[in-house]
């Protein structure tokens, strides 16, 4: 499972399948997994990409961070260019 070093935490994705990215994210508190199936699936016609969002799953979050919408939407950026699924 690769991982992400970010200033507040870090950042655990992984990716399964090959074609077109497919970028999977989780709702509040919950971590990668919920899309097991959905990847199962639809890792036969596409590269799918998980990640756990910080102090979720195996992503760690600093004790001293914060979390606002826009760090999401940053940390999504960096999983995104981590699997070139840009």
């Amino acid at each position: 499972m690769p991982l992400i070093e970010t200033a507040s935490g870090t950042l655990s994705w992984e990716q399964h399948g090959d074609g077109p990215p497919v970028v999977f994210v989780s709702g509040w508190a919950m971590s990668r997994t919920c899309w097991t199936l959905a990847v199962e699936r639809m890792s036969k016609r596409f590269r799918c990409i998980t990640f756990d969002p910080r102090g979720i799953g195996r992503s760690l979050l600093r004790p001293t961070a914060t979390c606002e919408l826009d760090d999401h939407a940053d940390d999504l950026m960096l999983v995104c260019e981590a699997a070139d699924a840009l």
